[in-house]
């Protein structure tokens, strides 16, 4: 049986502190779910509930139906979201980065399974800033994610110089996790994406402003240093909230 379940369900903040109920009741629909998911039929819940009837019950099966729906829309939402943020950060730490050595065709096959390889590590990282960590933490992430994509593609002869350096390890991770706590499912994270907007804001003269470019740059210790002139650029605002306003001024 199918109902308009609006019709017999309603919530009032000043009843059962605002649960869904049965109209004129104050039977939480819950409860009803409860009875049905250990197996009770709608006649025992009416012996159990003599003033219930049969639409009711209906409703709030429908009701229960509907809201998982809407669940599984939030998901699928939430999916695409991180799925856009994956390839967001992927194409940004990507975009004239030189990642691919020279010369390499636009539709070279290679290129995929290093983007694909790229997500999966992403993905495998977000589990440990659900929590917030350290910067010593973060770097060794950093250089991780440099190594393990070295060593998955670096024979692959579509590295250039065969090697995923630590300035594009730094961006992709650092951007991704500006996205999950932009999202809020992330805690502020330790620092910020590096690129060429931020470091020109650290008025770096001449060699010193070329050894930081972050396309090249394969150094952590050369990271970690960026990073704290970020630092002292910030003042007390801390680094993610920092870029994040240059961003959107």
């Amino acid at each position: 049986m199918s109902v308009a379940w609006r019709d017999y369900i309603e919530s009032d903040t000043k009843v059962l502190r605002g649960k869904p109920r049965i109209k004129g009741t104050r039977i939480p629909v819950s409860l009803i779910l409860g009875y049905l998911a250990t197996g009770c039929n709608p006649e025992q819940i009416i012996a159990e509930f003599p003033d219930l009837h049969h639409e009711q019950i209906a409703a709030c099966l429908d009701y229960a139906r509907e809201l998982a729906e809407l669940e599984q829309v939030e998901i699928m939402k939430k999916k695409f979201l991180i799925n856009q943020a994956i390839v967001n950060s992927i194409g940004a730490a990507f975009q004239h980065a030189g990642v691919y050595v020279r010369g390499l065709r636009d539709d070279d096959e290679r290129k995929n399974p290093l983007r694909n390889t790229l997500a999966e590590c992403l993905r495998g990282f977000e589990l440990n800033y659900v929590q917030s960590v350290t910067d010593e933490v973060h770097c060794m992430n950093i250089v991780n994610l440099a190594d393990t994509m070295t060593k998955k593609l670096g024979d692959t002869g579509i590295l250039r110089r065969g090697r995923f350096r630590i300035g594009i390890a730094q961006k992709a991770l650092n951007l991704y996790l500006k996205y999950l706590w932009c999202l809020g499912d992330i805690p502020t994270p330790p620092h910020c994406p590096l690129d060429r907007r931020i470091i020109d804001m650290l008025n770096l003269k001449g060699k010193d402003r070329k050894d930081y470019d972050w396309t090249k740059l394969d150094d952590i210790k050369k990271y970690e240093e960026l990073i704290e002139k970020c630092r002292d650029v910030a003042g007390d605002t801390c680094l993610a909230e920092w870029e994040l306003k240059e961003w959107t001024s």
